[in-house]
């Protein structure tokens, strides 16, 4: 994807006739709305007729590879029809970021059985991001983790349909969007692949099975007796579990106790059915844990992070890491560190999957049964 984030930037200096020479170096894509000023969000921009040209073409890339653009790319594709002065300013940022990491990628590392590995959604929100609607935003990352294992699936981005009144609020609209829309379809798939490529014995099934006559297991006999059939067809004992990663206490509380008097009006402001959310994460399969704000992949996508440090960490566990330029200087030519257990990290961070076990209260994902 090197060449093609080449290209972003080129179509839009074509754009916005400028050269790549005057990008600056920035350390992140967002920019925090506060710095611009009150007419930027009322003038029109200069590339107004332009804008889905620009922002399309990076959106692209972002859903593929580069989950840590889909905040600044999202906020700006919301207002391509109403183009103004301040998304000329983020779409400026946002190219001066692309034009100094157009090397970085998705990288994973695979070392381990499908039995032993699980699906871990990570989820949080954006409380009250959107300056002008005060509207939170829904952001969520999908990987499939195991001791020696860590490979991202998907990850997304969605702005919440109407405003929160408190954080809990929002995460738990955000954690209800992240299951239904990713979390569930993963663990179906997880199961299947845990079936065909597992190499453990068969476990019983769930329920004792009950072995029919032959001509009780045959569609097309009169003597078919559909509820024979279905016990004896019955699956073997799944073992995937769906990891829920909230680093919201409040909102692992609310769901353990599958009920809450705060968030009645759900089903009617957010349209969303919390008693759903309750019952899916009552079942023993689905498993909400908590996690460390510091190591919460999801605020990725769902605010504007103007700390360097802190971007840095949260790109480097997220997996998003620079590569190694050939010696023409054209193209990523290898992997910045080599996958799998031999990335260079530090005592403070586990070997496998780069969490940082030395703050307190989190809990690294190789630990999660």
């Amino acid at each position: 994807m090197f060449g093609f984030f080449r290209q972003c930037v080129e179509v839009y200096c074509e754009l916005a006739k400028i050269k790549p020479e005057t990008l600056r170096e920035v350390a992140t894509p967002g920019m925090d709305d506060h710095q611009l000023k009150p007419e930027d969000f009322e003038q029109e921009g200069n590339l107004s007729k332009d804008a889905a040209k620009i922002i399309m073409k990076a959106l692209c890339g972002a859903r593929l590879v580069r989950f840590e653009l889909l905040w600044p790319v999202c906020s700006s594709a919301r207002q391509v029809t109403k183009w103004t002065r301040a998304c000329d300013k983020r779409s400026h940022r946002l190219m001066c970021y692309i034009h100094r990491t157009e090397d970085h990628s998705l990288e994973s590392f695979v070392g381990d059985d499908a039995q032993h590995c699980h699906p871990v959604l990570f989820s949080d929100a954006g409380f009250a991001g959107d300056l002008l609607t005060a509207k939170s935003t829904s952001g969520c990352y999908l990987a499939i983790v195991g001791p020696s294992t860590f490979a991202p699936i998907t990850a997304s981005c969605k702005k919440q349909t109407c405003v929160s009144h408190s954080s809990t609020e929002s995460e738990i609209v955000a954690a209800e969007q992240g299951i239904r829309m990713e979390g569930l379809q993963a663990l179906a798939f997880w199961e299947l692949v845990t079936e065909l490529l597992g190499t453990q014995p068969t476990q019983p099934a769930e329920t004792q099975k009950v072995v029919p006559k032959s001509i009780e297991t045959d569609p097309y006999s009169e003597q078919f007796d559909p509820g024979k059939y279905f016990a004896y067809t019955r699956k073997p004992r799944q073992t995937t579990v769906l990891i829920i990663a909230e680093d919201n206490e409040a909102v692992i509380k609310i769901v353990k106790k599958a009920r809450s008097m705060a968030l009645r009006h759900l089903p009617r402001t957010h349209r969303i059915d919390v008693q759903w959310l309750f019952e899916v994460c009552a079942n023993p399969r689905v498993r909400m844990l908590y996690v460390n704000t510091k190591q919460q992949i999801a605020d990725l996508m769902t605010k504007s992070l103007n700390n360097p440090q802190i971007w840095e960490h949260l790109l480097d566990i997220a997996q998003i890491r620079p590569g190694i330029m050939s010696a023409a200087g054209i193209a990523p030519a290898l992997l910045a560190t080599p996958p799998g257990l031999a990335l260079p990290l530090s005592a403070a961070q586990c070997s496998t999957c780069n969490f940082d076990i030395t703050i307190k209260g989190s809990l690294c994902p190789c630990e999660w049964n």
